[in-house]
């Protein structure tokens, strides 16, 4: 991964795309029974709320990082990188009993300044690679994907990376910086369910 003004170059010229929804999101069920931490109790449930991943730091989210989404291709993808279900390329996918309940949401939108993190020309041009990408990042003290995530959200040019899934190769996932939303007239992330409706920006 190229690092410093290197890799904010790069940022600065690399292809985006343009990605339209729907997508899938595996909430734990009893973080909809009610409002996300900060917020008041009585109010609603929030299935975007950004702020999940950068409380605990995330594949792409630095601990105390940007507020960011994190969104799959399907539904079957975002239950296998909650491991929620098992995936084998000859078997039928099977659901895995867990402690947590999961519910997977339907997200509707339109994020037009996409980074395709599963495209090799922009690994390339970022000087990473497929392997990078996806090896290991908890209990690494700042991962190349976490300085990736933050530069490209400090470009101001990037609304979400794009990136293959590791636990359903098959699959890919999103991240989503929810403060660049607004930026970016007509993006934008929204959950229709009644009861816990919400959109961004």
């Amino acid at each position: 991964m190229l690092q410093g003004a290197a890799l904010a170059e790069a940022l600065a010229r690399v292809p985006l795309v343009e990605l339209h929804g729907p997508w899938a999101r595996a909430v734990a069920f009893q973080h909809l029974r009610a409002a996300p931490p900060g917020h008041p109790s009585e109010g609603p449930p929030q299935p975007l709320w950004p702020g999940s991943a950068a409380l605990r730091g995330a594949r792409f989210t630095p601990k105390g990082g940007f507020g960011s989404v994190y969104l799959s291709g399907d539904a079957v993808t975002a239950l296998a990188e909650v491991e929620g279900v098992f995936l084998h390329r000859q078997l039928r996918p099977v659901l895995v009993p867990c402690r947590r309940v999961w519910m997977v949401i339907r997200v509707e939108g339109l994020l037009t300044r996409v980074l395709d993190l599963a495209d090799p020309k922009v690994q390339a041009l970022l000087g990473s690679s497929s392997a990078e990408l996806m090896d290991p990042w908890l209990g690494i003290d700042r991962p190349p994907t976490q300085r990736l995530g933050q530069a490209a959200f400090e470009s101001g040019r990037v609304v979400a990376l794009r990136y293959g899934s590791i636990k359903h190769p098959d699959g890919y996932n999103l991240v989503v910086f929810t403060d660049r939303l607004a930026d970016v007239a007509p993006d934008y992330l929204e959950v229709s369910e009644p009861g816990m409706a919400q959109r961004l920006p």
